[in-house]
């Protein structure tokens, strides 16, 4: 499988200096050729994606009444608490409103309380036969209306309340906020197409990032071989992603592969990541940039320097020293690497001794 690599992402891979495909392992044979003794070995390759950052809880702030504002009761960029008060829209409005809910369902509840007086009376007047049955049957009826227009009062009252605690923005997280879009004055409605401000949650940042197909199924393979009953997030080499940030510096702490997603998407061949860094001391920002460093550890592997290589009609080859003689092999190697070392599955095995570079002007059956 060829390698492909993302529209979106940006790969580079690096060796580790401890490589086993170093010029120091290369021998001369008798005609000058540089030869490398193929064995097994340990080999990491880091691979580099841009990210996006997110905090843990990113909160989108809209009005859910509509008003004028009357206070904003933030700095922005503060720090703040779950259930602070944000903005004031002014409640004049919603507070008459309450206030005549409040006049409407005790005027109701006196009338239901004076129709299940005339009811009850009405009952016992029956029972001697003072009253007609018509009579009683409409006391009845005029009390159960008045219950009904006493129970509708207190659902007005209720939603006339919710909106006046509604002139109240309060915070939904503990995080900390934008800027605010809006000033003391502005006018604002439940349709708002902005935001009045965003707050995050960065006690914890997830990057975002997309991989390459190959990347994917390789690191879920891998997942899938070694711990088929554990989840991600138990794996070492997952828990082990650095960060670079926009400005070039590493992030001191390590974080850890939490999702990967379920679809690849056929337009650019990639799927998308997400990988979970600590930041208590918000050094990390929602919305901010910056690189992941995937490591990528294969243990046992034969790897060979890349300049041992060459293709011919989508195939790779090296050549192999056949009893002193250069031969043409087509190996098969794994669709990972740095450009520097490539890591065979087949073709050819532990002890083999290929030529190590400059194999693009080797003839097949030269003397080594």
């Amino acid at each position: 499988m060829m390698f492909k690599t993302s529209i979106i992402s940006v790969l580079i891979a690096s060796l580790l200096s401890s490589s086993v495909c170093m010029a120091d392992d290369y021998e001369k044979s008798p005609n000058g050729y540089s030869l490398f003794t193929v064995k097994k070995d340990s080999v990491t390759f880091y691979y580099e994606y841009p990210a996006v950052l997110k905090g843990i809880t990113d909160v989108d702030i809209y009005p859910q009444v509509h008003g004028t504002i009357q206070e904003i009761c933030f700095e922005d960029g503060a720090k703040v608490s779950k259930d602070q008060e944000l903005f004031i829209i002014d409640p004049s409005s919603y507070q008459a409103v309450f206030d005549k809910a409040v006049a409407t369902m005790d005027s109701l509840g006196s009338k239901a309380e004076t129709a299940k007086l005339i009811r009850d009376t009405n009952q016992a007047l029956k029972t001697s036969k003072a009253i007609a049955s018509i009579d009683v049957e409409k006391s009845r009826n005029e009390y159960s209306s008045n219950v009904a227009a006493y129970r509708a009062a207190q659902a007005e009252l209720k939603a006339a309340q919710i909106d006046l605690e509604r002139t109240i923005i309060r915070s939904p997280v503990d995080g900390y906020l934008g800027m605010s879009s809006v000033r003391v004055g502005t006018l604002v409605t439940e349709n708002m197409s902005a935001p009045l401000v965003r707050v995050s949650d960065n006690s914890k940042v997830y990057a975002h990032a997309c991989v390459s197909e190959d990347m994917f199924e390789y690191v879920m393979n891998s997942i899938h071989k070694t711990n088929p009953d554990e989840k991600l997030v138990q794996n070492d080499y997952v828990n082990q992603i650095q960060l670079r940030k926009a400005d070039g510096q590493v992030y001191d702490k390590l974080g850890s592969i939490t999702h990967l997603s379920g679809l690849i998407d056929p337009e650019t061949g990639s799927a998308e990541i997400k990988v979970l860094f600590d930041n208590p001391d918000n050094i990390l920002h929602s919305g901010g940039t910056g690189t992941l460093i995937v490591p990528l550890v294969l243990e046992n592997q034969l790897v060979i320097p890349a300049t041992a290589t060459y293709n011919l009609q989508n195939k790779t080859f090296v050549y192999v020293n056949d009893n002193g003689k250069a031969k043409s092999v087509a190996i098969e190697p794994i669709p990972l690497g740095d450009g520097k070392s490539v890591v065979v599955s087949k073709g050819i095995k532990e002890g083999d001794v290929i030529i190590a570079d400059g194999v693009g002007l080797v003839e097949n059956g030269a003397e080594l």
